[in-house]
């Protein structure tokens, strides 16, 4: 969810929670470092996956960051996970098992 009161919520519940942000601009690299202390998610997924100074910014931290939005090659995948993402999330299903 992008809702921090979800991911506390689903916490609560015993659930794995997985907190997605857009990075957009400057300002908005801020509020995700302000919602991550509020809501502590279990993960968080950073959109769009192929901006990789934002991945290295928060991958190394203690939530792990899986890399999402406008992935559609192997490098892009790669790419991600050489940023330090835990994990990519995508669409495109020839790149599930890669």
């Amino acid at each position: 969810s992008t809702r921090a009161n979800i991911i506390r919520y689903g916490k609560e519940q015993g659930l794995l929670t997985v907190q997605r942000f857009f990075a957009l601009d400057s300002r908005g690299l801020e509020s995700i470092e302000e919602m991550l202390h509020t809501s502590n998610p279990h993960l968080m997924e950073i959109m769009p996956g192929v901006i990789s100074k934002t991945i290295r910014r928060f991958s190394t931290g203690s939530i792990p960051v899986i890399a999402g939005g406008l992935i559609q090659t192997k490098a892009e995948v790669t790419g991600a996970l050489g940023c330090g993402a835990a994990a990519v999330s995508t669409g495109s299903s020839e790149l599930w098992f890669i």
